[in-house]
C-alpha cells in the first residue's frame, strides 16, 4: 500500500500541496494546477486528489466518477514534457550549481511520479469494483451506470460479456440442466452487489451542526465535530459522502 493512501488526514495533505507546488512551479503556489471549470476560481489540488483517492479506496461501492482525475493526469504529463525539455546545466557554470540544477529537475520528477501513481490507484480501484459488480454496475433497473464514464461503461460491458462466454463455454456445456441452469448463473451474477451495510471510518472537515441519520430502526439528530474521527454504517452517511461533507480514511 502506497503511504500517501494511508497518510494522516489532519496536516500531511497540506504538507504534500506545499512540496507540490514548490517541485512544479518553482515555489510559486500561484501556478497550482488550474482546471476548467464553470467556477472561475476553481483549483484541484493534491489534497483534492487524495481525498477522492480515498474515498475510492474504502467506499464499498463504486463512486461516480471524477472527470477531474483525467484532467489533472493530462496536466501532470504536460507539467512532466515541461521539465523534461528544460535546458540542460551549464557546462561552464560551477560543478555544485550544476549538480544542483540536476538534482532539482530529479525531484520534480520523482514528485510528478507520486501524483501519477495515486491517479493510478484511483484506475485500479475502480477497474477492481467494476469487475466484481459489473452485473450489478450496468442493471438499468439499479440506475448505476450514470457512475461510469464511457471508457468504463465500454469496459464493464465487454468483461461481463467474457464472463458469460466463459461461462457458457467452460462450465454450463458440461454440466446438465438438471445440476445448474443459466437462470442460477443470473442470480449469482446478480447477488454479487456492494455492501452498503459495512462500516466505515471517516472524518468530517467542517462541523456539522445537526444530521439526520437512521441506526437501525431509529432516527437521530446528530452533530458532527470538525477533524473528528467517526465510525458509522456507510448507508448512513452515504449522502454526506456524496454532498462532500465527510471524507472516508
Amino acid at each position: 500500500r502506497h503511504p500517501y493512501t494511508t497518510m494522516t488526514s489532519t496536516s500531511v495533505p497540506d504538507d504534500i500541496d506545499r512540496l507540490y507546488q514548490n517541485t512544479t512551479s518553482g515555489g510559486n503556489s500561484d501556478q497550482s494546477l488550474t482546471l476548467s471549470s464553470d467556477q472561475p476560481d476553481s483549483t484541484f489540488t493534491i489534497t483534492n486528489l487524495l481525498t477522492i483517492v480515498r474515498n475510492e479506496r474504502f467506499s464499498p461501492e463504486l463512486l461516480a466518477f471524477n472527470p477531474l482525475v483525467d484532467d489533472f493526469l493530462n496536466r501532470v504529463n504536460v507539467r512532466e514534457m515541461e521539465i523534461q525539455a528544460e535546458e540542460p546545466a551549464d557546462e561552464e557554470a560551477p560543478d555544485t550549481s550544476a549538480q544542483q540544477q540536476k538534482a532539482y529537475k530529479a525531484i520534480k520528477l520523482l514528485e510528478l511520479d507520486k501524483i501519477r501513481y495515486l491517479i493510478s490507484e484511483y484506475y485500479r480501484v475502480r477497474r477492481e469494483k467494476i469487475e466484481l459488480f459489473a452485473h450489478f454496475l450496468l442493471n438499468e433497473e439499479n440506475h448505476e451506470v450514470e457512475r461510469l464514464s464511457e471508457h468504463e461503461r465500454q469496459f464493464a460491458q465487454k468483461y461481463l460479456d467474457l464472463e458469460i462466454l466463459l461461462y457458457r463455454r467452460g462450465f454450463q456445456e458440461a454440466v446438465t440442466d438438471e445440476f445448474w441452469t443459466s437462470d442460477q448463473f443470473q442470480q449469482i451474477m446478480a447477488s454479487r452487489q456492494p455492501d452498503l451495510k459495512q462500516f466505515v471510518f471517516l472524518r468530517v472537515p467542517h462541523e456539522i451542526q445537526e444530521v439526520e441519520m437512521v441506526m437501525g430502526e431509529d432516527q437521530k439528530n446528530v452533530k458532527l465535530l470538525s477533524d473528528e474521527i467517526y465510525v458509522f454504517s456507510y448507508q448512513t452517511i452515504q449522502h454526506l459522502l456524496k454532498e462532500g461533507k465527510v471524507q472516508l480514511v
